[in-house]
């Protein structure tokens, strides 16, 4: 599985790992493409290790704030956090 294959991150690398997700994260949703980041995501193994934020590309790609309901709390919370940042609209 590919969680076991990630590596150790340090803080450091944990932040910048983090901006660079939200950045592409937000850069699908304008584009409205988040499926394709979906899909690299997947083909990469990556879609369990950031689930959170495979939800929140998901409901920002169905664009209903109802999907999230459908989600595990202790998943729903973070997926909610991200989307917040990632397609800030759907909260208006």
């Amino acid at each position: 599985m590919a969680a076991a294959a990630l590596p150790r991150l340090t803080a450091s690398q944990l932040q910048t790992t983090w901006w660079a997700l939200e950045t592409l994260s937000r850069a699908a949703v304008d584009a409205r493409e988040p499926g394709k980041l979906i899909a690299i995501l997947e083909r990469a193994g990556l879609d369990e290790p950031w689930r959170p934020w495979v939800i929140a590309l998901r409901a920002a790609q169905s664009g209903r704030l109802a999907d999230l309901k459908l989600v595990a709390p202790e998943t729903r919370e973070p997926a909610t956090a991200i989307l917040q940042s990632i397609a800030p609209d759907l909260f208006d």
